[in-house]
């Protein structure tokens, strides 16, 4: 004899957002997904409305690390999608009950059984709005994307040699006049330009190879585009009257070939808001193009000069 399994209805919608999950959590992931930088290219399934906040940094500036809150606005989008998804379940129970019950024509059975469908669907609806209110109560993080964000580290800056003293470059080029400071740089770095802080800083070596730091580039690629001197190392830069305070100024509104300094490194901004900074920074590095992290522009005094 086979012994029938009776399940309460009530249950009903609370199984099927159980199923919901298991199935959206349980979808493999591609081996072939690239690289991201933003989570929503790796999902398989999007959340209607899931929107993931911007990383940002972790208490102080020197804390070298970015928070985000990625998992938990996920499993929150999860969770609420379920819940609406389990009332939407009971709301068809409902129906269904009152289907059978406008059907049954006075039969006291069919009533009962329409009864037991109703009862069954406002149940499951008080049951997913318990637990909601009950999480609620016990913490309101785990039904809302403020969860305790998660900590990843950021690759530090490598140190800046710094720079060398004296006047610099001294002499113009007419070839470069009239284009961008911006376009100088990127000039000498297609030409192997060497970093140097000795004596043929600001000049060229006998195979015609010039020689500079970070100060003397920035120099050199200002008097070259026809813009006045900056000054010939970073220190004067930093004491030009025409500088002010990086915090005293709309980061959006820099333009590229400004220059950014402080006492020991100088560079230009390369790109409209100052994204991205190009720099001849250490021996052995040719002049390179690197994202301007917050951090690393809150780690210093930087002052400003625009072009």
């Amino acid at each position: 004899m086979i012994r029938k399994i009776k399940i309460n209805k009530a249950f009903l919608p609370l199984f099927t957002a159980i199923i919901f999950f298991s199935v959206f959590l349980a979808i493999p992931a591609r081996a072939d997904i690239p690289a991201i930088k933003n989570p929503t290219d790796s999902i398989q399934i999007h959340i209607p409305n899931l929107k993931f906040s911007d990383a940002r940094e972790c208490g102080s500036a020197d804390s070298n690390a970015l928070c985000v809150n990625w998992i938990g606005e996920y499993i929150a989008s999860v969770y609420n999608y379920g819940i609406a998804i389990a009332g939407i379940v009971a709301a068809i129970v409902l129906m269904f009950g009152g289907l059978i019950w406008l059907t049954a024509g006075g039969n006291s059975n069919q009533i009962g059984d329409a009864k037991n469908w109703i009862g069954a669907s406002i149940t499951g609806i008080l049951l997913a709005m318990t637990s909601y209110i009950i999480m609620q109560q016990i913490n309101p993080d785990l039904i809302s994307s403020v969860g305790k964000p998660m900590a990843i580290g950021v690759v530090s800056e490598p140190p800046e040699a710094g720079d060398g003293e004296g006047a610099g470059y001294t002499g113009t080029d007419p070839t470069m006049l009239g284009k961008s400071p911006v376009d100088c740089a990127k000039a000498l770095q297609s030409l192997g330009a060497i970093y140097d802080q000795g004596s043929l800083r600001g000049g060229k070596d006998s195979n015609n190879k010039w020689h500079l730091d970070c100060s003397s580039l920035v120099q050199k690629c200002w008097k070259d585009s026809g813009l006045p001197d900056p000054g010939g190392n970073s220190r004067s830069m930093y004491a030009n009257p025409k500088a002010v305070p990086l915090t005293s100024i709309d980061m959006s509104s820099l333009k590229p070939g400004d220059i950014v300094t402080r006492n020991g490194h100088a560079f230009m901004c390369y790109d409209q808001g100052c994204k991205s900074r190009i720099q001849f920074s250490d021996y052995g590095r040719p002049i390179e193009i690197k994202s301007n992290y917050s951090s690393y522009l809150n780690k210093y005094r930087w002052k400003v000069i625009r072009s």
